[in-house]
């Protein structure tokens, strides 16, 4: 992996990490349930991003937790 594409992964990754907390903050404190259900979509896209781009970064190295969509809905 070029020098390019590691720099684009870890901003990719810091960025989409405030991204996942304020979407956790948002689930947890959301008044109405259609702004829960986004936010939901949105931790576990970045959840899966993650996963993604750690596992590109450090093959071999990184062990994913990607886990089919389903099961990111309850109990996080």
């Amino acid at each position: 992996m070029t020098e390019a594409e590691t720099t684009h992964i870890e901003k990719t990754m810091m960025v989409g990490g405030l991204a996942l907390l304020t979407s956790r903050v948002a689930r947890e404190k959301a008044h109405g349930e259609q702004v829960k259900n986004f936010a939901q979509f949105e931790v576990a896209e970045q959840e899966t991003i993650a996963d993604i781009l750690g596992s590109m970064k450090a093959p071999g190295k990184f062990s994913p937790s990607v886990r089919p969509p389903s099961s990111r809905w309850k109990g996080r």
